[in-house]
């Protein structure tokens, strides 16, 4: 694992190495030094700094939330965050310094996540994937996705998987079987998954009790970071319990699709309902260039045609998260870290 320095030079002395403390704390790979002065001749990747500085690898504490500056340089982080937060910005900011990912969230507690919708081609899936992508990209997380759709879209996107099916899974969990999970996962370089059939015929087999111990097994795998569940608008009463059961629930709704807004408002209240004590976050998907963000508690993400291609071979679709449908995405994904 890639350890990396990061000086902290702070005005209250005091302040510096409660802060280095409180940070140390949340990261393995990290080693915070604390500096006397800044003109230290250490060899250091970041530095924290109470002052502001023209070098590239300065980022500057500041006292007001309003000051924050994280998507673009000069960096600038409110010093009062919470430690977690503070890291977790800290790894976007060398991101987008070095191109390299500063740490593997792998030591954490797997954490479920549900993207569900209120209509079909509402863009949940491709949502779901381009999120998980930008998770490992950014962050570095490691995440298992499952679809749990009648059909299932993801095989747009994943080369055809040689793995054993979903029902055999499911006959494993029911008879409480030992069995290792790793032979039903397909691994990619940016995210794995649970195979499917694109026409998902043991859909109903999926029953409640078998979900919580998949989720339980997937857990003690001890390799990932999330797990993904894609239930897109089939609300069948499985996936109401799995909704029950999620870290965070991502309801997505396509931008002016001729529903009543009413309509939109109820089932949005609903999908709240279901999720009962889990946190949720709302997305407006395929936004025109006409649109106008109303509720600062939702993320926006403008249509764009160009974001998925067919691939040379013409076997699946490659997603490009380079444009600015990759920015927007991003904000998601940054969501996500902080909400969990």
């Amino acid at each position: 694992m890639e350890i990396v320095k990061v000086g902290i030079y702070h005005d209250d002395s005091l302040f510096a190495k409660a802060l280095a403390v409180g940070l140390a704390r949340e990261s393995r790979s990290i080693q915070f030094v604390l500096m006397d002065d800044m003109d230290t001749t250490e060899a250091l990747d970041m530095i924290l700094s109470s002052r502001e500085d023209v070098r590239p690898n300065v980022v500057q504490l500041v006292k007001s939330q309003q000051q924050k500056q994280v998507e673009a340089a000069p960096y600038r982080l409110y010093q009062y965050e919470e430690s977690r937060a503070l890291i977790d910005d800290l790894l976007f900011i060398y991101f987008k310094m070095t191109d390299r990912v500063l740490e593997y969230r792998g030591t954490c507690q797997c954490r479920l996540v549900t993207f569900a919708s209120d209509a079909g081609g509402s863009g949940t899936t491709l949502t779901c994937i381009s999120t998980a992508k930008m998770l490992n990209s950014i962050y570095g997380s490691r995440l298992l996705y499952l679809n749990l759709c009648p059909i299932d879209d993801s095989k747009k996107y994943f080369a055809t998987g040689d793995k054993i099916g979903l029902l055999k899974l499911l006959y494993y969990l029911d008879t409480g079987r030992d069995f290792p999970l790793e032979s039903f996962i397909t691994r990619e370089d940016e995210l794995d998954y649970i195979s499917t059939n694109i026409v998902n015929a043991c859909f109903n087999d999926i029953k409640p009790a078998l979900m919580t111990r998949l989720v339980k097994k997937v857990d003690e795998l001890g390799k990932y970071d999330y797990f993904f569940l894609d239930i897109g608008s089939c609300l069948s009463r499985e996936n109401k319990r799995v909704l029950e059961n999620s870290d965070l629930v991502v309801f997505v709704h396509r931008w002016q699709n001729g529903e009543p807004a009413v309509y939109y408002q109820h089932i949005s209240q609903e999908i709240k309902k279901k999720a009962g004590g889990a946190k949720s976050l709302f997305i407006r998907n395929f936004a025109g260039d006409d649109w106008h963000q109303e509720n600062c508690e939702e993320i926006w993400i403008s249509e764009d045609r160009e974001a998925v291609r067919l691939d040379e071979d013409g076997q699946r679709l490659r997603i490009n998260l380079a444009r600015n449908y990759g920015i927007e995405i991003a904000a998601i994904a940054k969501k996500i870290v902080e909400e969990l």
